[in-house]
């Protein structure tokens, strides 16, 4: 078989000192329609890690015949290509595919002086971005969506979450800025995906009642007031503190005020659903709003958060009280609260929460929330 030769700058671009192709170059390269190699990509029954790894989606003006039009247009890695066209074959293809391995390497070699380097490394926090936590979260979010659809789904569901990212957001998502991490959830959680749907039959979901939408309007009250009080402690003890201590307390603030956004996020996405309520026999019964698996999952997110922030406020205590001209009245109350809230919500739902959150990868073992009641235990425990 004749080898043919493709001019690797016709088919690979360099993004992120990455050589990526897109399937519109491959649909030219292989003579197939672009909507064709689209359909094909969307189908691909590879991880969500692999798909978000090495796909990326967003829109592109292409011509269209005489006419210019919009189209969704996929820019993929060279382990993403060699994934899409392993099913491409004849001849012809094999030649091709071969000609755009060989542009793949031309196009690393001129990067890296050698072939591009195995990326197996310790994931780690780029300047200005996402920390591994965060990090972390995202992808939780994402598995946690991506597992609860049918397996043909999945790939085009994973791609669609971190394409999602990376148009609202113009980056990576690990390049995302640490004060927009609450908006990047927000959105993963948010995204409509194909296939997603409730089962009729399933399983039966845990409720949540009148009772318990109070208490998580209760939380999400009181820890802005405590942000509120914190954002003023903070810049009276901004202005009077030794520069020394400056970067340690806008860090711990930051941590605030992160946990803050987190509780106010998630607890308006869990009472935006609303409690249903029927006739007025059905709300002296109680009436209930019907949770899924994610949904508890993402509570035990609001509620560990939460309980963090109650954390922070009570360690920072001796700090708020050694500030006398500064009014800070009723910070005492609004943790005691929320501690009492998160109790309350963790006698109730407790366990499901915990077992969603095991299954979606977002349970933190470091994070005791029986001692929202149980003050005998530590709310955090860090190994060193």
């Amino acid at each position: 078989m004749t080898a043919i030769t493709l001019p690797a700058s016709d088919l690979i671009t360099i993004q992120n000192n990455q050589p990526r192709t897109t399937s519109l170059k491959v649909a030219e390269a292989f003579g197939r329609l672009h909507k064709n190699v689209i359909q094909k990509l969307e189908s691909l029954d590879c991880s969500e890690e692999f798909a978000s790894a090495n796909f990326s989606a967003h829109e592109q003006e292409i011509q269209a015949g005489a006419v210019k039009r919009k189209s969704k247009v996929y820019e993929m890695t060279k382990d993403g290509f060699m994934f899409l066209v392993m099913g491409f074959t004849g001849k012809k293809a094999a030649q091709i595919k071969e000609a755009y391995i060989n542009a793949f390497n031309e196009m690393a070699e001129k990067i890296y002086g050698k072939p591009a380097p195995a990326k197996k490394r310790k994931p780690k926090a780029l300047p200005n971005g996402l920390t591994i936590d965060q990090q972390d979260t995202i992808k939780s979010l994402v598995k946690a969506r991506v597992d609860a659809l049918p397996p043909a789904k999945r790939a085009k569901a994973a791609i669609t979450c971190w394409s999602s990212l990376k148009s609202k957001f113009g980056c990576t998502y690990k390049e995302i800025e640490p004060d927009h991490f609450t908006d990047a959830v927000s959105l993963v959680a948010r995204v409509p995906l194909e296939g997603e749907y409730i089962e009729a039959e399933s399983a039966p979901a845990a409720k949540l009642t009148d009772e318990q939408s109070k208490r998580i309007s209760c939380i999400k009250t009181h820890s802005s007031g405590l942000k509120r009080k914190l954002s003023a402690f903070m810049k009276s003890a901004m202005e009077t503190s030794k520069p020394e201590k400056r970067d340690e307390l806008a860090r711990h603030y930051r941590e605030v005020r992160e946990h803050a956004h987190v509780i106010d996020s998630q607890s308006e996405g869990l009472l935006s659903s609303g409690v249903t309520h029927d006739t007025p026999e059905t709300e002296q019964a109680g009436s209930h709003a019907t949770l899924t698996q994610v949904d508890l999952a993402i509570l035990y997110g609001f509620s560990m958060s939460a309980l963090q922030l109650v954390d922070m406020g009570e360690r920072l205590k001796p700090a708020i009280d050694a500030l006398k001209p500064l009014s800070l009245f009723g910070v005492d109350a609004r943790l005691e609260t929320c501690r009492q809230s998160i109790g309350w919500l963790h006698d109730k739902v407790g366990a499901e929460m915990e077992a969603a959150a095991k299954e979606s990868g977002l349970y933190k073992d470091y994070v005791d929330l029986r001692a929202a009641k149980d003050r005998s235990r530590p709310i955090i425990t860090l190994d060193d």
